[in-house]
């Protein structure tokens, strides 16, 4: 025990002495470290939200949410059509979220994010809203919106209902006599659609007073009352009903038509059928009357002519007296002609003719030729009945002549009729020549000038060679003095649009001349020197040769200008001296110089 003791005292001495030997700087010497103090435990950050989701209503709401959290907070993310409303943004608070009112008609989801001040933690809260329903107005309609009286023999006419929703029938009867109306079908409901047909029948009226009731169509909060009435047993009546393709009158085409079209007839009573009509081409089968419920049908024989013909006919009940009147038209046999010329002739300038078509029927305008690019425009080239077309031509700035061909046809008769439309050109000729020549003097030519518009003359160098247009058929030409030795030419250039017509002009040149200006002779003193002479030519540049080169000296290459320097020596003989210069132009035309030294001393020449 005592032994245990011991060795319990001996370890902590030497603990506390390493743990001062650290405290001092490691002096147990290398190899040791320092323990270094114990690590604190980590504070965790906590974010949390009591729902990550919320369907707000549409017409917008305010939701509170639960946020739990040991640090601050922000809200990192919100969309504009939700607010946020806190009393801070540290530790756990109730967040209120509202939304405003969805009317964009589309379901809008958008995220409110929170997230911890150093970003550590992030919370999404998914919002969504669906759009307000905005009630459609009920609506219903009947057509026709009011129906002639039934007859007591009981009959049916026809509404057709349009109704935007769910529509149902309700019939209200007056006078105390009910059930009188066998359909439609009442108190049952009817889907939505347009024109839906109905049929209102009524049964036999065997009472002698008239009797009423109202139909009403209803949608939701709209209705449409129909009131119906039909006439008592007793009365006599007439009702006619037209056929189906009845508008305002009875058409038929211009052929034959044995079937025909039939008229129904209710009544009670005889009644009579008549036809006001020029000729016999229009019959009814009855011919002339009748009793009772009936019909009436009407036929035509074919229309030869041309022009459309119309009959009356009328359906007459005896007792009642209630004429029934309508027009029957028959159409004109197809025909399409040209009342106007069938040719068309076009100026030079662009300008429009008209064509002018008599028709009953649809027709076309068809335009052909080898070139129809100078038509412009054709008014229609499909069109119905009688119309005038216009066809417009382009301006023609060529000689070239235009041609083309509009047929025009009826399309149920054939009837085809061409006509010709054609356009001049421009004409233009130059007499009595397209070329001329004129001497190196001045001078002026006429030339005639043919043409069927107006035209103009030009020159390719009027610095020598000008034009003037006298009249419409006169051209002058004028050409100035040609001093230079070289033919020369121009082109004279008339034009009419686009049309152009030369004329070649030509000048000879002037004759050729070289000559020395001043005397031909020249007196050279003895001392000699350099002696300027002027030479005048036509034919530069010209060349200078010396008989005398060895003391009479010219200019060994081609002197371009008028002058040329002679050089002559001095004169160291005794006796006078003489050289002849020569100047000689590019065509060889000469002229010579005779020039004469003194001599160099006094000798007997001196004396002479």
């Amino acid at each position: 025990m005592r032994h245990t003791t011991h060795t319990f005292l001996i370890t902590i001495v030497t603990f506390l002495f390493a743990i001062a030997a650290c405290q001092d700087g490691n002096d147990f010497g290398e190899g040791y470290k320092t323990i270094p103090d114990p690590i604190p435990p980590k504070h965790q950050d906590t974010l949390k939200v009591s729902s990550t989701s919320h369907d707000f209503k549409p017409e917008g709401e305010t939701w509170n949410l639960d946020v739990t959290s040991n640090v601050s907070w922000n809200i990192s993310k919100q969309p504009q059509w939700i607010t946020v409303d806190t009393d801070g943004y540290s530790g756990s608070k109730t967040v209120k979220l509202t939304a405003t009112e969805n009317n964009t008609g589309k379901v809008r989801k958008d995220t409110v994010s929170f997230t911890t001040a150093n970003g550590s933690i992030t919370r999404d809260v998914v919002c969504t809203q669906s759009p307000i329903v905005v009630p459609t107005k009920d609506t219903i309609y009947i057509e026709p919106i009011t129906i002639s009286e039934f007859i007591a023999a009981g009959e049916t006419k026809k509404v057709k209902v349009t109704a935007n929703n769910t529509w149902s029938i309700s019939v209200e009867y007056q006078g105390g006599v009910s059930g009188w109306l066998k359909s439609p079908q009442f108190s049952v409901n009817y889907v939505k659609g347009v024109e839906i047909p109905i049929n209102i029948e009524a049964e036999k009226n065997n009472s002698t007073d008239d009797r009423k009731a109202t139909i009403t169509f209803t949608c939701g909060t709209a209705s449409a009352p129909l009131n119906i009435v039909q006439k008592g047993a007793d009365k006599p009546y007439t009702i006619i009903t037209p056929p189906e393709d009845f508008n305002e009158c009875l058409t038929f085409e211009y052929s034959a038509d044995p079937e025909g079209k039939v008229f129904d007839v209710k009544s009670n009573e005889s009644w009579t059928v008549s036809i006001n009509q020029e000729g016999n081409w229009c019959y009814t089968v009855p011919i002339s009357e009748s009793k009772n419920d009936g019909t009436v049908r009407v036929t035509v024989a074919e229309n030869n002519d041309t022009t459309r013909r119309e009959a009356e006919l009328t359906i007459t009940g005896k007792s009642s007296n209630t004429p029934y009147t309508c027009i029957i038209k028959q159409k004109g046999k197809p025909y399409t002609k040209v009342t106007s010329k069938t040719e068309l002739e076009f100026g030079l300038a662009s300008e429009t003719k008209e064509i002018n078509i008599e028709s009953n029927e649809e027709w076309e305008a068809d335009l052909t030729g080898d070139d129809t690019s100078w038509i412009e425009s054709i008014s229609s080239q499909n069109g119905s009945n009688s119309e005038t077309v216009k066809v417009k031509a382009k301006a023609n700035n060529t000689d070239t002549k235009h041609s083309a061909t509009i047929t025009i046809k009826g399309k149920t008769s054939g009837n085809t009729t061409p006509v010709t439309v054609k356009q001049e050109a421009i004409t233009l000729s130059i007499k009595p020549t397209t070329s001329k020549t004129f001497e190196k003097n001045a001078d002026s030519g006429t030339f005639t000038i043919t043409c069927n518009t107006t035209w103009t003359a030009t020159s390719s160098d009027d610095s020598w060679c000008t034009v003037n247009k006298k009249d419409d058929a006169t051209l002058t030409v004028s050409v100035k003095e040609n001093t230079a030795t070289t033919e020369r030419n121009a082109t004279v250039t008339v034009q009419a649009g686009d049309v152009k017509r030369p004329i070649d002009i030509i000048q000879t040149g002037a004759d050729t001349y070289i000559y020395i200006d001043g005397n031909k002779s020249l007196t050279v003193g003895k001392d000699g020197g350099e002696q300027t002479i002027k030479v005048i030519t036509n034919d530069g540049p010209f060349k200078v040769i010396s008989s005398n080169e060895d003391w009479c000296k010219g200019p060994k290459e081609e002197v371009s200008g008028n002058t040329f320097n002679l050089e002559v020596e001095a004169n160291s003989t005794l006796s006078k001296r003489t050289a002849t210069i020569t100047v000689k132009s590019k065509n060889g035309k000469t002229d010579t110089l005779t020039v004469t030294q003194k001599a160099g001393n006094i000798g007997v020449e001196e004396y002479e």
